[in-house]
């Protein structure tokens, strides 16, 4: 840190709240100045208030009671004056800070302190400004309404505002921010100050405060990326009335107004959707690296912003953006006021980016792709049939019927390319489509419609807004859709049934006889499986093989020929003949099956009980030891030949037997960690 420069210390508190430590940044309202809390003037206020008694010895005041005379205030005064001036004149200032607040920091209310941080930044203003009567006016205004109204994670705290040495000063939140004019940053972590900084306007909006200079200096961010907040709420609309709206006076912008919206560009009363454009122009600068208006001077960047061409799109400066992202940044900084997004509109859209994690452009594969047109032809059919349904309904069916029907055009425009003049028409029709429907839903008779109705559509005209944009910017022409005409279709349709007639019937039996040599060719097959099985005894598995081979038969239709049906009751007789082997073991398979039930519940239990022991849980010895009897119980039952005959169920008992007895020990083994009721 450098010396401190107590000539602009702030002088609000006794002997100062702040020590003003170096310099941070200059704009055209002010300097900022990093400062810490004075714990000497700190301790100074505690005890003049009353608070830490047990200190006033120090200053030699010997009087416990709450009341304090005159001489005891000015030797209480006094002993922080000169160790006050002791500290400023510390040769490593910022090793004693941290010493003394090792010492005092239990003494140093809380509510003078941030999150256990003791540094704050100091906004000072221009003292050319200071000689404005109605600029310091509207500053201490702001400061104060911004001190006592905003409360929020993603906003700077104000702590305190007033004047020291005829200099006018707010003192507030400090963050060790990064320059995001220059630092480079990836997609998701454009997206994710921009979400912050979104959630901080919404905040401010809630509470009627509108921040009118809106820009990347005006969101600090910690270089751990762990803290994000807006800053400088309001302060513009202070130089901006003080001025009588021009811009364009000396030290009045701070730079080039790169991130200006269009209304106040154009003289024109601002409101929530303006900060909207300016946030969206700083998200712009955020994923691109440059803002999107940018002239050679103010009034060109001015006369851009103001005028209704669209900017450059994302994409074309920085290809790896998604479509979707693109669509929000765009919909943001439309020129026209009604067509640009709400706070609560970005905020939705931006959430279903996350949650699709669909930052990037993604390039289809080829499997993608072969699946695009079979995708687009579901979407249309879901369309079509919602469409058809709502407009049965009654009114307020028709309101939820609205929603599914907003969702699947969204959907479906989503799965329509946005680089041909085809598929871009394609989505504005479908957004006019859904507008109209949402008009008949809003303008029919009955109870009013809910307001989120109403939200859709506002939403689809801002939508349909961008795809003409994005005709013009691309320079699509207009392709309306293809609409055969009624007699047209019937005449296809007539033709296609002559064309299709003469061979529908050889096309039936066609594929008649190859459903039968297909279903004949599987239970061949199985048939082989079922004798492979009886001989090796598992007559469980040769009787679930037998039922698959029945399915395979009761598929076939009519024999084509009669050498098929002579084959068929080959395999027919074959099946009964195997199925009358089976039949004699039907009783033990049952109950063979019966006791795999109890096996596997016993298993889940078991897993079940593993699961919340893994998570911290042990389980009750009570509930242990009754899973074990009823695994005791089941392998009593199987090891029965009473029971389970083993020449009915074949090698695969021993299998099962193992598994269970792998079961039990695995239960003692838990036994004892369970925990003892």
């Amino acid at each position: 840190m450098g010396s401190p420069d107590p000539s602009i210390v702030p002088r609000k508190s006794v002997f100062g709240s702040c020590i003003i430590m170096r310099h941070v940044a200059t704009g055209g309202m002010g300097s900022v100045w990093e400062g810490w809390l004075n714990p000497y003037a700190e301790l100074c206020e505690s005890m003049l208030n009353g608070q830490s008694r047990q200190l006033r010895r120090l200053a030699g005041v010997k009087s416990d009671g709450d009341g304090l005379s005159d001489e005891d205030v000015k030797k209480i005064r006094d002993w922080a004056q000169k160790r006050t001036a002791e500290f400023l004149e510390s040769r490593d200032l910022e090793r004693r800070i941290s010493e003394e607040y090792t010492q005092m920091l239990e003494y140093v209310s809380p509510r003078r302190r941030i999150a256990n941080d003791f540094r704050r930044a100091i906004k000072v203003l221009n003292p050319q400004l200071g000689l404005n009567t109605k600029v310091v006016q509207r500053f201490l205004k702001e400061i104060d309404i911004l001190a006592q109204t905003l409360d929020h994670p993603c906003v700077i705290k104000v702590v305190e505002s007033g004047q020291a040495g005829g200099r006018y000063f707010a003192v507030m939140e400090f963050v060790d921010s990064i320059n995001l004019e220059e630092e480079p940053l990836s997609v998701r972590d454009a997206l994710r100050i921009t979400r912050h900084a979104l959630e901080g306007l919404i905040h401010a909006h809630e509470k009627g405060i509108l921040h009118r200079d809106m820009k990347p200096a005006n969101i600090l961010v910690s270089r751990d990326f762990k803290k994000i907040k807006l800053t400088d709420f309001g302060l513009a609309k202070a130089i901006d009335e003080s001025v009588g709206g021009k811009l364009t006076s000396t030290g009045i912008i701070m730079g080039t107004p790169n991130y200006l919206d269009p209304e106040r560009a154009r003289a024109e009363p601002v409101v929530k959707e303006s900060d909207v454009f300016s946030l969206g122009a700083t998200c712009y600068k955020l994923l691109t690296g440059t803002p999107p208006a940018q002239g050679t001077s103010p009034m060109e960047t001015m006369g851009m912003i103001g005028h209704d061409k669209d900017f450059a799109w994302p994409r074309s400066l920085k290809p790896q953006i998604s479509e979707e992202l693109e669509d929000v940044v765009m919909m943001m900084l439309s020129k026209d006021l009604r067509r640009r997004l709400t706070t609560y509109e970005v905020r939705a859209l931006l959430e279903t980016i996350e949650k699709r994690n669909r930052f990037l452009h993604q390039r289809p594969d080829e499997e993608q792709e072969r699946t695009l047109a079979a995708r687009q032809n579901e979407a249309r059919r879901r369309v079509r049939k919602l469409r058809r349904a709502a407009a049965r309904r009654g009114r307020p069916d028709r309101f939820v019927a609205a929603g599914e029907f907003y969702d699947a055009v969204v959907e479906l425009a989503e799965l329509q390319p946005r680089d041909r003049a085809e598929s871009v028409s394609a989505r504005a029709d479908l957004y006019a489509e859904a507008i109209q429907f949402h008009r008949d839903v809003l303008t029919a008779a009955g109870p009013p419609a809910p307001p989120a109705v109403d939200a859709r559509a506002r939403l689809l005209e801002k939508r349909l807004a961008l795809e003409r944009r994005r005709l013009e910017q691309k320079g699509f022409t207009y392709v309306p859709p293809r609409r055969s005409r009624p007699w047209l279709r019937a005449v296809v349709a007539l033709l296609l049934a002559a064309a299709l007639g003469g061979a529908a019937l050889f096309g039936v039996q066609e594929w008649a006889r190859r459903r039968n040599e297909a279903a004949s060719e599987e239970a061949s097959r199985g048939l082989a499986s079922v004798e492979q099985s009886l001989g090796r005894r598992e007559h469980v598995r040769a009787s679930q093989e037998i039922e698959a081979v029945q399915a395979a038969l009761g598929r076939m239709r009519r024999p084509h020929t009669p050498e098929f049906a002579r084959s068929v009751d080959v395999l027919r007789a074959r099946v009964e003949a195997h199925r009358e082997a089976i039949g004699r073991y039907r009783t033990d398979i049952q109950v063979y099956h019966g006791l795999m039930a109890a096996r596997r519940i016993a298993e889940d239990e078991y897993a079940r009980i593993k699961a919340a022991l893994a998570a911290g849980n042990p389980p009750r010895r009570k509930a242990v030891e009754a899973l074990q009897e009823q695994v005791a119980h089941l392998l009593a039952r199987l090891r029965e030949p009473n029971v389970v005959n083993p020449e009915a169920i074949g090698p695969e008992l021993q299998e099962t037997l193992r598994q269970v007895e792998s079961l039990a020990a695995s239960l003692a083994e838990l036994r004892t960690r369970a925990k003892t009721d």
